[in-house]
């Protein structure tokens, strides 16, 4: 490339961009602009597939079993989990810390499924909107 093309090209980087009828669309629309994609996930009511929430339910509730299974058997002690966290060197104390997160987790976990928690807590200072 030339000298005097590099220069041609700086000065029409440099020159103030006019918009058109296609760019004021552009603008309008909601979302990223890169992708033309709305922000955020689908709203209730909307057309998620049925499979896909039957989907969704499925696998949080079994995510919830597991957790409040998982969390008594640390909590009481009981096999396979306690013999082999002591079997692997962890302190026994241990199980009870990963027994109460475990029931904490399940707890969250249903009261988001049950739509009393909102999807993301605002961090401090964050401006508050209404959950979804």
């Amino acid at each position: 490339m030339s000298i005097r093309r590099s220069r041609a090209v700086t000065a029409e980087a440099e020159r103030p961009h006019e918009p058109t009828a296609g760019d004021e669309r552009e603008q309008s629309k909601p979302g990223p602009r890169w992708c033309g994609a709305t922000a955020g996930p689908p709203r209730r009511g909307s057309a998620v597939p049925v499979v896909e929430r039957v989907a969704r339910r499925a696998t949080t509730g079994i995510v919830i079993a597991e957790c409040a299974v998982g969390g008594v058997l640390y909590l009481a002690r009981q096999p396979p989990f306690f013999p082999t966290l002591v079997r692997l060197g962890y302190p026994p104390y241990l199980a009870t810390m990963l027994g109460t997160a475990k029931l904490l987790a399940a707890g969250v976990l249903v009261l988001r499924a049950a739509g009393l928690l909102p999807r993301f807590l605002p961090l401090e200072g964050a401006p508050v909107r209404a959950s979804s």
